[in-house]
């Protein structure tokens, strides 16, 4: 079975706070670097099918900018590699 992860961009008001969510509801190792490429890694090792649902995408590019951007990219990346990973968003 699919597992389904929601998680709101709004409590995502850094960097560091929006890998924290991420390493969270995903489980991520504690050696997860908190940054893009680790992130990108991580999904593409995934092997559990899952749906990520990331609501207020507007508010993660106001509050991280030119990195919401590219972390959204990141994700969107991560499922074109990945069958098991996929992403929504909602703005």
């Amino acid at each position: 079975p699919m597992k389904t992860i929601i998680l709101y961009a709004s409590r995502m008001t850094t960097i560091g706070e929006a890998h924290a969510r991420l390493a969270e509801s995903l489980s991520f190792p504690e050696y997860y670097g908190e940054n893009l490429e680790d992130l990108y890694s991580l999904l593409l090792q995934s092997s559990k099918p899952t749906h990520l649902i990331l609501k207020g995408t507007a508010m993660l590019k106001e509050n991280l900018g030119t990195y919401g951007v590219s972390l959204l990219q990141t994700l969107t990346e991560a499922s074109v590699e990945n069958g098991t990973f996929t992403v929504s968003f909602e703005e």
